[in-house]
């Protein structure tokens, strides 16, 4: 508890010693940190943009963190802001793990298929099968031709 209200007193008395820097407009808005955010007007019901540019912020941050102390209005870090839940990701990073086990499943069977498609190679007559003489030679053309007349 007093390590939480130590830290509530030196963000007011940094918010102190900022507050002559801060734009007329944003001493009379009531200082750091209410001037950084947006503001709901309870009157209206309306949101209101920061009254101090983030640029503005962003250098007095930076003054700050340049002098050696620590900046208390940090936001937190590792939550995603605006999603209420993390993006869904993509699907392929979803099924990768039960793609991997089709591909463990086909490999293991491997084997057979290229013995069976070497065996229907063998099988076909030698009428049937294209030389590689006749495909550097012949076009495709002449290829279905001769296809055509064997069959």
């Amino acid at each position: 508890m007093a390590a939480i209200e130590a830290a509530a007193d030196a963000a007011k008395k940094l918010a102190m010693e900022l507050f002559h820097k801060l734009p007329k407009r944003a001493q009379r808005a009531g200082g750091l940190p209410g001037v950084m955010y947006p503001q709901l007007d309870a009157k209206q019901g309306r949101w209101h943009g920061p009254v101090l540019p983030a640029r503005f912020a962003a250098g007095l941050r930076k003054e700050v963190l340049l002098s050696g102390r620590e900046w208390p209005w940090e936001p937190e870090r590792g939550v995603m802001r605006g999603y209420a839940n993390p993006p869904k990701g993509h699907k392929r990073d979803k099924e990768r793990d039960a793609r991997w086990e089709i591909i463990k499943k086909k490999m293991a069977d491997m084997p057979k298929t290229i013995e069976a498609f070497r065996q229907s190679k063998l099988d076909k007559p030698k009428s049937e099968q294209e030389g590689t003489l006749e495909k550097l030679l012949l076009t495709s053309a002449q290829i279905r031709k001769k296809r055509r007349k064997a069959v």
